[in-house]
């Protein structure tokens, strides 16, 4: 129940963020980590990350970004039939100061007509789902500024981008003293 008060919170934007300078690629890979060791699965996990020599830095709320990709997550590894198949978590080098995080994953797929509807409140592809993890997720993304892109075809998997705007030099710099 509060889960479901604080995405609907998100959503309206009646929420105080917590935003920081925050390194997306050790918050996607914690989170990752984190995932990995509390599940026992058999699914392939692939994680593809720039080196730490070229940090994708925004300014965000570390704990909503990691709920973000936790769910994403959850839901990639959720999709794969029998435990058979990958999910590949990746963080692009940046470009045109932006970011972009992607869930890339192996499984069932989600069908045309569903798509459309995929960022509606209470729409769901899930036998038991309520209908409200990619709307918050979208909302999530876009009070950092950011977006979100959804590609799928049945039976190939399904690949989520979120593309974030990268705090700049300067920024970065004023907002770390």
């Amino acid at each position: 129940m509060i889960d479901l008060i604080t995405n609907l919170s998100v959503q309206r934007r009646e929420f105080s963020l917590n935003q920081q300078v925050v390194n997306i690629r050790q918050v996607v890979s914690q989170t990752f980590d984190e995932l990995r060791v509390g599940q026992t699965i058999c699914v392939k996990l692939i994680k593809r990350f720039p080196p730490d020599d070229s940090p994708s830095i925004i300014c965000g709320d570390p704990e909503l970004l990691k709920k973000v990709f936790r769910k994403r997550l959850l839901n990639a590894i959720e999709s794969l039939p029998n435990c058979d198949g990958s999910v590949e978590v990746s963080v692009s080098r940046p470009t045109n100061g932006k970011v972009t995080t992607s869930i890339k994953d192996t499984g069932c797929g989600i069908p045309p007509e569903q798509l459309q509807n995929l960022f509606r409140p209470f729409q769901t592809t899930k036998k038991r789902g309520m209908g409200i993890g990619l709307c918050h997720t979208r909302s999530i993304a876009e009070i950092h500024g950011g977006q979100i892109r959804i590609e799928s075809q049945v039976n190939a998997g399904t690949r989520v981008d979120i593309e974030l705007p990268m705090l700049e030099r300067h920024e970065e710099r004023s907002r770390v003293l």
